[in-house]
């Protein structure tokens, strides 16, 4: 059966929705605009349906554009899950794979994983942006993404996989203990001794904490310092200023070195997950695969092991 119109418009028009623009989308495509706009009025020409309502900033779809774009984008993930069942032929997964990481997470786990993974695939090459910025995975290109979440992510466009839950812990100086005591419970601290982790500007004056056991406190909160950076607080924590939560991997060499010690440990902070992050099931490249796969492996322990 042959199409009506050019399949390599539907894939030029599907970059340029995902570009939001006509000079994205031809500097992406490294093709002149010129060209991309004669291919898309083409494109509406021969399928007798405007796609896109355009202005001088931006281009929005149409309701016969947006139907199009879902089928275009079918069409080429197709396409990628051909290729890769062809490259899965021919050995090791070979190319670049593209991933956004947080600041924390990767500089204290995937950086000891990644190092690993290098070694064990050589053909393979990594691109990893480190920053705590929520990256758009399909607009700027990325194959994956690790983030630490609660709960689930709300970026529906993506496919979530769990790499490791790890609860956070309550820790302090040596110095906090011997002056205050060593904490058991919630209760035993005063509103100003808790050091919180918290990405609102406005902290906020109660905390409600759960036990181990499933019991539940709230807890009126006066809070020393509130960060949104994990660094920041264990800072506060080793100066003896309070009690911090914060995730076992970003302080474990104080634990083993005794420059922290874990209190209330029948308490959690807060359920901790890390989880990865990608566009689609179908179509992922090789190299992308073997990478996820080996993050599911390789994650879990890296979060637990001493890091000194």
């Amino acid at each position: 059966m042959f199409l009506k119109c050019n399949p390599n418009d539907l894939y030029l028009f599907a970059v340029l929705v995902e570009a939001g623009g006509y000079t994205a989308a031809a500097k992406a495509l490294s093709i002149p605009k010129s060209r991309l706009s004669r291919r898309i009025s083409a494109l509406e020409e021969t399928l007798e349906a405007r796609l896109l309502q355009r202005s001088t900033r931006a281009i929005h779809l149409t309701e016969a554009g947006h139907a199009l774009y879902q089928h275009s984008r079918a069409m080429i993930e197709a396409a990628h899950a051909g290729e890769d069942a062809v490259r899965d032929k021919h050995g090791s997964p070979t190319g670049l794979v593209r991933v956004s990481v947080p600041l924390a997470v990767g500089h204290v786990i995937v950086s000891h994983v990644l190092a690993r993974f290098l070694e064990d695939y050589p053909e393979v090459r990594v691109e990893v942006n480190v920053s705590n910025r929520n990256v758009d995975l399909i607009a700027e290109g990325y194959d994956l993404a690790v983030r630490g979440i609660e709960g689930s992510a709300d970026d529906s466009a993506l496919v979530q996989v769990s790499l490791c839950k790890l609860d956070w812990i309550f820790v302090a100086s040596p110095r906090f203990v011997d002056t205050y005591g060593l904490p058991q419970n919630p209760q035993d601290l005063s509103p100003n001794q808790m050091l919180l982790y918290s990405k609102h500007q406005v902290a906020p004056n109660r905390a409600t904490i759960t036990s181990t056991g499933g019991e539940t406190v709230s807890i009126p909160l006066n809070p020393r310092m509130t960060s949104n950076s994990f660094l920041m607080l264990k800072a506060g924590a080793l100066g003896g200023f309070g009690v911090a939560g914060l995730p076992p991997y970003m302080c474990r060499a104080e634990l083993e070195t005794g420059t922290l010690v874990h209190v209330m440990s029948g308490w959690v902070p807060r359920p901790g997950e890390i989880v990865a992050m990608f566009p689609t099931r179908r179509g992922l490249a090789p190299a992308t695969r073997v990478l996820l796969e080996y993050l599911k492996r390789e994650l879990p322990a890296a979060a637990q092991m001493p890091l000194i």
